[in-house]
């Protein structure tokens, strides 16, 4: 039996927020790993992840810290530009972006293999993979914060993320 957990970390948590926060967005996101380790989580799946774009490509910002609580990411997608002020000053140097992630236990990485998507990224965020017999889709539906209208300009396209 494998476990998988679904977390919004909404950019570690609230990003807008972080300013106002006793608790840095790394000692969030280790303070989430520690949960998904006591608990032997297997897969992760996030949503609202940063992801930074640089010149070796797209990379989770904090995929270092899941590495050595022993996860490693195997497939990504992003939903849009960051919209975020504070995460805007994460890096200069990078494009910062929000999407989802799929993480696994790094001693199962061997049997996880990203599914290629060519659906738009609108108005849903899917990542997939394939895990050995078993294809995982880590959606997350176009709301919050900056997008609740679209979720409703066009029901069908939600019909047809789902549907995919």
């Amino acid at each position: 039996m494998y476990v998988i957990c679904s977390i919004n970390v909404g950019g570690y948590i609230l990003g807008e927020m972080e300013q106002d926060s006793a608790l840095s967005r790394q000692t969030i996101c280790q303070r989430i790993l520690a949960i998904c380790k006591t608990y032997d989580i297997d897969i992760i799946c996030t949503q609202e992840d940063i992801l930074l774009e640089t010149k070796n490509g797209i990379v989770p910002e904090y995929s270092s810290i899941y590495k050595t609580y022993g996860y490693e990411y195997v497939s990504y997608n992003i939903f849009q530009e960051n919209k975020s002020n504070t995460l805007k000053s994460v890096d200069t140097n990078t494009s910062v972006k929000i999407g989802n992630v799929i993480y696994v236990k790094s001693v199962l990485k061997p049997m996880a293999n990203p599914i290629s998507s060519n659906i738009d990224s609108r108005p849903a965020c899917m990542c997939q993979i394939q895990f050995k017999t078993i294809n995982i889709a880590n959606v997350h539906l176009c709301g919050g914060r900056f997008d609740d209208e679209n979720v409703f300009l066009d029901s069908e396209l939600l019909n047809t993320k789902l549907e995919s």
